[in-house]
């Protein structure tokens, strides 16, 4: 006679089938939430690699190009700063009794520094994005624009980023010039004057110009000590400028007399810079704090 399992058998029996279709129940329910999603998956996953890499080529390209449409306006801006400076030098040279008209020289500075202003404050905030992008002579050109203005927020950094960028393309002639603008705009009187750091500038400027003329004297080397001479008598140690200058002296005098030109020019500059010196106001006067060269 078969026998039938008591009723905790069948429900030890039963619970297993029970669990089984909830089971079920939960992939069906799963697979009919979350199919469509999968199949969608599953096509991404087919189509992806052509599909991204097309778009990540289309995105690069525009990405590409408006990159460098923006070094383009970037350099368009140093263009036309540029262009504006040399209007500028030659109407001013082109002014009669230069040196006794300086109502003409001020009302045609005033003007151009205001073109000048204009093009370079509409575009700072490009200019401030891209300049690492352009090579050591024109980012020093665009700086030394800034500094013509009276813009010296960023003159040092700009010039810094120059001074590396020359170092990288091995340009080593543009160094000291580069140098020499960063010593003459920290020189100049604004809230980012800084002796200390405009005297390291010269002297480096002048050291640097040394070695490349093979340990010589030359014209920039020249050039560079009397205007620090000039500097000093200005704003640093009257003694110490003094004597820079009396140094040049000489040098000067002696290429001037050999018909050099530039030896002419730079003594011209001399004088005059040092007519227009204020009278002595007690400026620290114990000599140079620095050393410039052996000779």
């Amino acid at each position: 006679m078969a026998s039938f399992p008591s009723s905790e058998n069948r429900l030890r029996i039963l619970k297993p089938h029970s669990l089984s279709r909830t089971r079920l129940g939960s992939i069906g329910l799963f697979v009919k939430e979350w199919g469509g999603v999968a199949t969608v998956l599953i096509a991404i996953l087919y189509t992806t690699p052509t599909l991204f890499y097309d778009r990540l080529t289309a995105w690069w390209g525009q990405s590409s190009q408006v990159k460098l449409a923006k070094i383009g306006r970037v350099r368009e801006v140093l263009s036309k700063t540029a262009s504006l400076r040399g209007e500028w030098a030659i109407k001013q040279s082109s002014i009669p009794n230069l040196d006794s008209n300086p109502e003409a020289v001020e009302m045609l500075q005033t003007s151009y520094q205001a073109l000048i202003y204009n093009e370079l404050y509409i575009n700072k905030e490009l200019i401030d994005q891209e300049i690492g992008e352009l090579r050591s002579s024109e980012i020093y050109m665009l700086t030394s624009s800034l500094v013509m203005i009276g813009e010296f927020a960023s003159v040092e950094r700009y010039y810094d980023l120059a001074l590396a960028k020359a170092s990288d393309e091995k340009n080593d002639k543009i160094i000291p010039v580069i140098l020499r603008e960063k010593a003459y705009a920290l020189y100049t009187p604004s809230p980012y004057y800084s002796k200390d750091k405009a005297r390291v500038a010269y002297v480096t400027a002048i050291q640097f110009s040394y070695q490349l003329n093979n340990g010589k004297p030359n014209y920039w080397t020249d050039r560079y000590l009397s205007e620090l001479g000039v500097f000093e008598m200005q704003s640093g140690d009257r003694k110490c400028g003094q004597d820079l200058v009396e140094r040049m002296y000489p040098r000067l005098q002696g290429e001037a007399a050999k018909g050099n030109p530039e030896a002419r020019r730079m003594l011209t500059m001399l004088s005059r810079a040092i007519a227009s010196l204020p009278a002595d106001n007690g400026q620290q006067g114990d000599g140079c704090p620095f050393k410039v060269l052996d000779d």
